[in-house]
């Protein structure tokens, strides 16, 4: 709790030094939403006043496998939306405006296959609802693995190279 205390009164002590810095604060989730740390953050930065440009949440590496992750990381942002509008007291439109997904693509270190359908439900929740941000970890990932290549720098899963970069690039908001 001290250390986030100090993260957001440090963001608080730039954000008045220049005014037009765009602050993303990237937090982890479960299918649920925020985690307690992440909650924490948003309760914190809405009782100081700090305006965030992008609360974006990592949905992935849940502390339980999960199916479907498309579905489970809309879940995951719409509960995200409710915190934003519970803590800024704020309509469900503003809240969109200030939040984003950066997703993983292909299989994470915890085991669960995130695959270009995930990423395109993704897209289409991102673009009906103009999030902030939608992005992802990551491009040197972004292609099949090669015999011998090293599972952080491939997808792990089929797919064509560059699949999910092109669905991001996609993003307008």
């Amino acid at each position: 709790a001290t250390v986030r205390q100090r993260i957001i009164s440090a963001l608080d002590i730039l954000r008045r030094r220049d005014p037009g810095l765009m602050i993303s604060v990237t937090i982890s989730a479960e299918p649920t939403g925020p985690d307690s740390a992440g909650r924490d953050l948003i309760t914190r930065a809405a009782a100081d006043k700090l305006r965030v440009d992008a609360w974006t949440i990592m949905p992935f590496d849940f502390s339980a496998r999960v199916t479907g992750m498309g579905r489970a990381s809309v879940q995951a942002a719409e509960a995200l939306k409710y915190e934003l509008m519970s803590a800024y007291h704020e309509s469900a439109s503003a809240a969109y405006q200030t939040m984003g997904i950066s997703s993983m693509n292909g299989r994470t270190d915890t085991g669960e296959t995130i695959r270009v359908t995930d990423f395109q439900a993704m897209l289409s929740y991102a673009q009906t609802h103009h999030l902030a941000r939608f992005a992802f970890w990551s491009v040197n990932r972004d292609r099949p693995c090669a015999p011998g290549r090293a599972a952080d720098s491939c997808s792990q899963i089929d797919q064509a190279p560059y699949a999910f970069t092109s669905i991001v690039a996609r993003y307008r908001g």
